[in-house]
């Protein structure tokens, strides 16, 4: 007795195919990082934040490098800028200014990194007691 078996290899495609699709947001993309630092602004408006991140477009593309955190860092570095005032992110213990930017900036950068998408087990879950 012959089975064709093309369609059993071609549910097997899909659902490989499915679940490599859920994991796409692994790729970093260039310029995420200054979308995200716009976005997490308390003003998305802000001359300061704009200007910022204008300044360290212009100095990523100038470098033609792959380090969009390091051209941030000088850019809010040559402002002169104070993060603190434009995030609402609290950070314990006593830090200077320049810490504190530091500190915003590696967390925006966290977050604005390709991470796995974890299922609904590794979120949080849930649980049925009968």
């Amino acid at each position: 007795m012959k089975r064709n078996n093309l369609k059993r290899f071609a549910i097997l495609a899909l659902i490989l195919w499915w679940a490599i699709s859920e994991m796409t947001p692994l790729q970093d993309k260039p310029g995420r990082l200054l979308e995200k630092f716009v976005s997490e602004s308390n003003d998305r408006e802000s001359p300061i934040i704009l200007g910022i991140s204008q300044s360290a477009r212009t100095n990523f593309i100038q470098q033609q490098s792959s380090n969009e955190y390091g051209a941030l860092l000088s850019a809010v570095e040559e402002s002169g800028v104070s993060l603190k005032n434009h995030f609402n992110y609290n950070f314990s213990g006593k830090k200077s200014d320049k810490e504190l930017n530091n500190s915003i900036l590696q967390k925006i950068q966290s977050r604005a990194n390709g991470q796995i998408q974890y299922g609904l087990d590794l979120q949080g879950g849930s649980s049925f007691l009968v």
